[in-house]
Order: structure tokens, then sequence, then C-alpha cells
């Protein structure tokens, strides 16, 4: 008995012997293979005991055996890279992990050296760039574990420069030409000696910035011939321009810049840093890990930073997207407990993911967007994540069915979170100081359709919304939020069938709730505490129901219950007359439509904002027309806007289906009916008038704002009972119609004069 007991402890033994000499090689995630600052890529075999020193190195390894997935792990210390190291579907490797959490490093960047004063100023101190300067590349330094600032004149805060532009310049599509204004320089010759090969402009034109480099400065005359082109031409929303990275943004301490011409970096050191003490690192590698196809991959404990941008960077650029972690189409990728940090592209940067999270990460010091799921996919979301000090955006979740939940997203250029998506959750998220530096947008911005948007707490704002829900949102409720120090809660932009109730709206200054453009809102059960009684709402058409608890005050005084306010539509009166302007131009000439029909056609636009009982209900599916004419027709261009009818491709909803595809509008006048469709099919009433491309068209856009549609046709004046040979006898009579524009699918119907008012309510009158 005891010679059995012996053998069974002997072998239990040798079992257990085995187990401790494989525990360095197995996880649950498959075998290991360990990395060190101290390994050998040529010697070590990725045991402990004789690591390797490169993650490379460790995935060639993993790649040995591809039945089987490793996990790789960093032991603490310093990791450098110049190149991005490909994970991709092929690559056998289930984690990449910190053995010690947040003690590993992964840099991208490259060690500054050499400091001495600046000759030409002893405020600033020089070094050698330590490698090459790209063209047209943008660098992140980090100076004593902070991360510098770019030399911005004028600086922010301060009124920008101003350039020369005028309609003209839109009108001819100029992109490129900027005609700097000399008198807004610090000196008339300021700008004599700009290092063209580093120097960048930033030019912001109402909800986009450019940021060009220059090709060539004709400085006698004071023009700027820019390498990229502007979003916008410029002279549309001139709101000025900016210098980067040039000597005139060196106006503060912490500041840095590089001269492409020189190789030379010149950085104003704070207080207590000097040549001695400073240590610095300049960003080099454009990423750190490439997921490409990427399935069932954990990247966990790691701190990543000091990544660039260069040119052919991007979503689908040649180089591949400009970011520490970045790739496409990763599958059911995990990134955990993370530090992302001071680096010049994003912070992590994926397209069309499928089930990608980010959870318990602490992004800050990135240039561009903190997480970013770009261009499609589905599902996954971003948990528990602190995001800062953000160039652009905190996070751009465009893909269906995602979840951000459980995060501090604040300091940010742009806004905390623009969200692209259909049967999105947007839950128990901290959003403040938000577009810093950008214009058109919100704390959170984005279409969300059929979504979820609860127990947020937003507050700190600035002068943009809280919340902007953009063209293309529908079907989505707010509730259980909490807005503080918002003077513009939220902003709901051609959006329907949304539902805003039981939030809370603090502020000290009067507040403004938008519903511009939308129809069939409902604002209820709120509690609004607000300066001033609110009487009246500019937007309260556009909402089914307005009923909300008001209190009035202030923080400091307390406030004052005023219950339940309700705020209802009223009657309108008639119209007054439809006013027709005579063509510009011959309308269809050879089968084809002239555009300039109207000599002014913006002072022609007539509304459909009429529901069947007079009140006002503008938006959703609301658009507008217009009405010319010449001696044989009557014309009439329908324009539905933004995306009533397929999806606007700048939201990225990424719903299925499409809306209204039979919707159009009717136009009815004494003993004839016209039917017009957003897919080319017209009807008449009149089986004797037909409509081909000599007296009709469809257009997809046609000034009609993205996703839009808009609808000539021409109506011999002869079937209106109007004839004439000449312009002159035609103007200054009227006819009597209506017109109205139908959503299928939502059952609903704008009138520009409601049917309450006779049978045809409407007057076009010819100018």
């Amino acid at each position: 008995m005891l010679d059995e007991e012996s053998r069974i402890m002997k072998k239990n033994k040798i079992v257990f012997s085995l187990v401790l000499a494989l525990i360095a090689k197995i996880s649950i995630w498959g075998s290991v293979i360990n990395i060190s600052p101290i390994g050998d890529d040529a010697d070590g075999d990725g045991s402990l005991s004789r690591p390797f020193a490169t993650l490379a190195r460790a995935v060639e390894e993993a790649k040995k055996t591809p039945e089987q997935k490793s996990e790789i792990v960093f032991a603490n210390g310093h990791y450098l890279f110049s190149e991005p190291v490909m994970i991709d579907a092929k690559t056998p490797v289930s984690c990449i992990r910190a053995a010690n959490p947040g003690k590993a490093v992964l840099s991208g960047a490259v060690n500054v050296k050499g400091w001495q004063k600046d000759p030409q100023n002893s405020e600033f101190l020089i070094a050698d760039f330590p490698f090459e300067i790209g063209a047209n590349a943008s660098y992140a330094l980090v100076v004593n574990g902070k991360k510098a600032s770019m030399a911005l004149f004028p600086k922010k805060g301060k009124a920008p420069l101003s350039y020369f532009a005028t309609a003209a310049d839109v009108s001819l599509k100029n992109h490129t030409v900027l005609r700097y204004n000399k008198a807004s320089l610090p000196s008339a010759d300021a700008f004599k000696n700009l290092d063209l090969a580093s120097v960048r402009l930033i030019v912001p034109q109402e909800w986009d910035t450019s940021r060009p480099y220059i090709a060539s400065n004709d400085w006698g005359t004071g023009i700027f011939y820019l390498k990229s082109r502007t979003s916008m031409p410029l002279g549309r929303f001139n709101q000025g321009y900016r210098v980067s990275n040039s000597i005139h943004g060196m106006t503060e301490p912490g500041t840095w810049m590089y001269e492409g011409t020189t190789g030379k970096i010149r950085y104003w050191p704070k207080e207590g840093e000097t040549v001695e003490n400073i240590n610095a690192s300049v960003s080099r590698a454009l990423r750190i890990i490439t997921v490409s196809h990427a399935k069932d991959l954990r990247i966990s404990g790691l701190v990543l930073e000091g990544c660039t941008v260069v040119p052919g960077s991007g979503m689908y650029g040649k180089k591949g997207p400009a970011a520490v972690i970045g790739g496409w189409r990763a599958k059911n990728l995990v990134i955990e407990d993370c530090e992302i940090r001071n680096t010049s592209g994003s912070g992590i940067l994926v397209t069309k993911p499928d089930n990608m999270i980010v959870r318990r990460c602490k992004i800050y010091g990135v240039s561009s967007t903190g997480v970013y799921y770009a261009d499609g996919g589905n599902g996954g979301g971003v948990y528990d994540c602190e995001i800062y000090n953000i160039g652009s955006g905190g996070v751009y979740l465009q893909l269906s069915n995602v979840t951000l939940k459980g995060c501090n997203i604040h300091h940010i250029g742009r806004s905390a979170a623009t969200i692209w998506t259909t049967n999105g959750q947007i839950i128990s998220n901290e959003f403040h100081h938000t577009m810093l530096t950008s214009r058109d947008g919100g704390a959170v911005y984005g279409a969300m359709n059929n979504s979820l948007f609860e127990g947020n707490y937003c507050h700190d704002c600035g002068g943009w919304p809280g919340l902007y829900n953009d063209e293309g949102g529908k079907e989505t409720v707010y509730r259980g939020n909490k807005f503080v120090n918002c003077w513009w809660p939220f902003h709901m932009h051609q959006t329907r069938d949304i539902v805003v109730t039981n939030n809370i709206f603090a502020c000290d200054k009067s507040m403004r709730f938008s519903f511009q453009g939308s129809a069939n809102a409902i604002f209820r059960n709120n509690f609004i505490c607000t300066p001033n009684m609110i009487t009246n709402d500019k937007y309260v058409a556009n909402c089914k129901i307005w009923e909300n608890y008001v209190l009035t005050g202030s923080v400091e005084k307390g406030w004052c219950d005023r219950q339940l306010v309700r705020l209802e539509k009223k009657v309108m009166p008639p119209k007054s007359p439809c006013l027709a302007y005579p063509t510009k131009d011959i309308v269809f000439r050879d089968g084809k439509y002239v555009s300039s029909m109207f000599t002014n056609p913006w002072s022609s636009t007539c509304w459909t904002d009429r529901d069947a009982h007079s009140r006002t209900t503008p938006g959703v599916p609301g658009g507008w027309f217009q009405v010319g004419y010449d001696a044989e027709n009557l014309y009439v261009k329908a324009v539905y806007e933004y995306n009533k009818f397929t999806y606007y491709k700048g939201c990225k909803t990424f719903g299925s289906g499409k809306w209204g595809e039979w919707d159009g509008f009717k136009v009815t006048f004494k003993g004839l009916e016209i039917l017009a469709f957003v897919d080319g099919k017209i009807f008449s009433s009149d089986s004797a008038l037909k409509f081909d491309n000599t007296n009709s068209i469809t257009r997809n856009t046609g000034g009609a704002g993205a996703g839009g549609r808009s609808i000539v046709v021409a109506i011999p004046l002869s079937r209106l009972g109007l004839n004439a040979t000449t312009l002159e006898e035609i103007k200054g009579k009227t006819v009597n119609f209506n017109i109205e524009f139908y959503n299928v699918q939502y059952k609903e119907t704008r009138y520009y004069e409601s049917p309450l008012h006779g049978e045809l309510p409407g007057v076009i009158r010819f100018n």
C-alpha cells in the first residue's frame, strides 16, 4: 500500500514539475513569448530567461506555430519603434500585453539631444532634429513628460489674421489662392521669409477646418499659393486664418516649432527647464501596431506614445492610418487598460471594425482623434475610458450598434463624441469643456437613429450645443440626462420623431432649445432652470408636444417653480402671393436642363411649412420650391433638402433601407394636377400633357443639400388659362394653386398653403 502511495506521489511530483517548467511558456491565451529591453532577437527563444528584444521578432516566432495562438508579454521597460508591426488574420497571436500594466512603454519617438541656447534669441533652446524631416509631416514634441504646444500665430483666444476673398472666389471655386492682408500682420514684411518647408495654415470655414501647406509665397503681392485645396472655396464663410509652426507663434513658454530648411527644433523652455535638465523626444513612427483583418486579439496594459502624421496616411491612405494602433476590419479586437499619449495622429483608428471594444483606457495629448471607429462596421463600443486634451474629437464612432458608456471626455478641440449610428447607446458618460477650437458641432454630435442617450452629464460646453443630432437622426430617445452651464443644451437639425424627456437643464443664462428643420419631436417632462420665463420658442413648430416644468432664477439666488409650461402652435393666416420671376435663360435646351433658370433664386424661395390645419410645421419632409416663367411655360422647381430620400453620405448612420423612396410632390391648379416622384416618374391628370427630358428633370442633389433631390417641371401657360405672346402680357397676372410635399414612409404631408384656407388657397403672382 505504501509502495502504491509512493508511486502516485512520485508521479504527481513529476507532473507538477512539468507544469512549473511550462508555466513560463503557456497561459490561458496560448503559448507565451516574452519580450524585454535586455532581450536578444538573435540568440533569444522567447522564454523568461531568454526573451526577445522586439515585438516584430516575437510575432515572427509566433508564426512558426500557426496551429496554436501565442501570447506576447512585455517586461517592464522602454521599447522603441521606427516601423509598425503588422498583426493580420494569419498572425497566430491572441494577446499582446504588459507583464505589469503601465510599466511597458512602446514609443515611436526619438530622443532629442544636443540642446543649446538659440544664438538668435537667448529665450529659446535649439537642437538638431534627430532624423530627416519629412515634407508636410506633423510631429509631436514631448519635453520632460509633457507634450509641448505647436507654435500658433495668432494664438488661441486672439483674433485670426484676415485674408481677402469675396463671393467671386466662391463662384470661381478658388480653393488654392489665399490673398493675405498685410495690414493684419505684426509688420508689413512679417511673412517675407516664411519657412515653407514646415509652415502650415489653419483655415476655418464654418463647419470644417483646412490645414494646407504653402506651395509658394508671393510676398510682394501678399499671396499664398496652397499645396492642397481648402475644403470650401475661399470666400465662403471667411473666418480668417492662422499660421502654425512659424517663429511668429513662439509667444510663450512651452511652445515649439521646427524648421524644414535648417533641420532645427526651437523650444521656449518653461520655468526651471535648462539645457542641462531638458529631456525631450519627437515623434517618428507612423504607427506602433497595425491591425489588418486581425481576429480575436487582446491588447492590454501597455503605454503607447510618440507617433506622427505623414502625407499618404489616413483611413485609406497608401501608408495606412496615422494612429498609435490603427488598421482595417479588425474583428473582436479588445484594447484595455492601456495608456495612449503624446502623439501627433490619432490614438486608435480602425476602419470598419466588427465588435471592437476599447475599455478602461486613458488617452491624452493626442493631436487628432482619441478613438476612431471609421466608415462603417458593426457592434462593440468604448467603455470606462478617460479621454482628454485632444486636438480634434474625443471619440468618433461611425458604425451601427455601437455603445459609448461610462467615459469621461473633456478638454477637446472638437466634439467629445461624434456618433453616426443606428441602434446606438450613449449611456452614463460625462462630457465637458468641448469645442475649444472648432466651429459647428457640440459636446456630442452626429446623426443617431433608433438610439438611446441616457444618464449622461454634460456641462461647460461653451458656445455650442451640448447635444447636436444632425441630418438623418430619427427615432432616438434622450432621457435622464443632466445639462449644466450649457446655454444651448441641444440642437436637433433635420431630425424626426425625436423624444426628449425627463432631463434636467440648468444654466444661469437664457437657454435655447432648437429643433431646426425637424418634425414630430416630443419635448416633455423636462426640468428647465433658467433666468427668464419661457413664453415662446422659435422652433416650437417643430415639436409635436412641448410641455416642461420651468423654474426661473439662478444658481446663486435660488429657483422659483413656475410649474408646467405648454407652448402651443398657432393657426397661421394665409400667405402672401408666391412670386414667379422671368427665367434667366431657356430652361430646357436640346434635351438638357439649364440650371440658371432664375434671376434671383433665393428671393423667390417658397417653403412648404404648413400642416392640414394651417399650423406652422417646417422641416421633414418639407422643402421649398420656386416658380419661374417665360412666354410659353410656368416652371416649378421643387427641392427636398438633405437626406429625405437617401441616406446622407456624410452622416453615416448605417441603417438599412432608404427614406421615402416613393416620395414626391403634387402641384394642383384648376382642372390640373401634376404628381412628381423623386425617382423621376411624373404623372398628370391631363393625359395629353406628357413629361420627358424636354420639359422635366430630376436631380440627386440639384441645390438640395447632401442626399437631397430636386424636380423641375414645365407646365404650358395655355393649360393654366394664360395665353400670351410676350412676358409683358403675363406680368401682374395671378394663378391659384397649392403644392404638397409627401413622405410616404411616415405618412406626412407639408403644404405651401393649408387646405383650411380653401380648395386652391395659394396664389402665384407673375412678377
